[in-house]
């Protein structure tokens, strides 16, 4: 019960120490400083819950979804930018 309550802990400092690292960046866009936040918030939940191994695996399902949904994304605007033409 204690390696749980450790992995939380260590989990919410480091998303809180993320947080604020992040408002202080200001070259970063906004956009993209929350995806970060939320990808490496994603990974942390996981670590807290299931532990390292568990982070690592979920952690490269939530970044190849996302780069699955931008990939999408992507290709949608560019056909966008084709039809206006």
């Amino acid at each position: 019960m204690d390696d749980g309550i450790a992995r939380l802990g260590v989990a919410v400092i480091l998303a809180a120490g993320l947080g604020f690292g992040l408002l202080r960046v200001r070259w970063v866009p906004r956009d993209l400083a929350l995806t970060a936040y939320a990808l490496v918030v994603a990974v942390l939940g996981i670590f807290a819950v299931l532990g390292v191994q568990a982070a690592a695996i979920g952690g490269a399902i939530v970044v190849l979804v996302f780069v699955v949904g931008a990939a999408i994304y992507g290709a949608l605007a560019l056909v966008g930018h084709w039809a206006d033409r």
